[in-house]
């Protein structure tokens, strides 16, 4: 994505200047509010994107943050301009092919269907994009995956949603320092192992 393309993007989202980008991806039933208690104390500071893996669940998960008191709107529903103040606090993204891109305007990514027995999802996607990436233990489908980057730090592995709050708490500086070591690793992964590439070229554009 060119500088172009992702200031289209910001802009199209309606992302405000002064507020940090968390993205939840492919997020599952039961990790939602999880993640809420993490983020509410943060609000000021961060805009959430929340993914859900199952569009059919956009409407619940909607319906859940609004009567928590937070201004949600939908991707599909955002219009070309918003009055000062209007921003979201939550965009809840229900389209089709944009996460992987919305990953690379994040500070810090949180990759779901991990906080609950679900397998876990695809970590590489935001670290492609050089971005700090948390997921939760439950990530029995990419465990090696998972164990290896952990080990180099190259992502953090929450016990828990609460441990994302001293995330929230890092520096811009501090995060992009970290999303860089990351998608170092990733990059020398993919150089040496072909199960690691072979998952790399599985989040390419196609």
């Amino acid at each position: 994505m060119t500088g172009e393309e992702e200031d289209l993007l910001r802009r199209s989202l309606h992302l405000p200047e002064g507020k940090s980008l968390l993205v939840c991806g492919s997020t599952v039933e039961g990790e939602e509010a999880l993640l809420l208690e993490s983020y509410l104390p943060f609000r000021e500071r961060w805009t959430m994107v929340l993914a859900p893996r199952h569009l059919e669940r956009v409407e619940g998960v909607e319906r859940f943050l609004s009567d928590k008191g937070l201004k949600v709107r939908r991707r599909s529903g955002l219009e070309e301009s918003l009055p000062s103040g209007e921003e979201a606090d939550v965009i809840l993204l229900d389209t089709m092919g944009e996460l992987a891109r919305i990953y690379g305007l994040a500070d810090l990514a949180f990759v779901g269907g991990s906080l609950v027995p679900h397998g876990g999802h695809n970590v590489l996607e935001p670290l492609f994009h050089g971005v700090a990436t948390t997921t939760g233990p439950y990530n029995d489908n990419f465990k090696s995956l998972v164990a290896d980057l952990s080990e180099e730090e190259a992502i953090a592995v929450l016990p828990e949603a609460s441990a994302l709050r001293p995330f929230l708490s890092l520096s811009r500086d501090e995060l992009r320092m970290r999303g860089e070591k990351g998608k170092g690793v990733v990059e020398g992964m993919a150089g040496a192992s072909d199960v690691i590439l072979r998952q790399v070229r599985s989040t390419l554009p196609k």
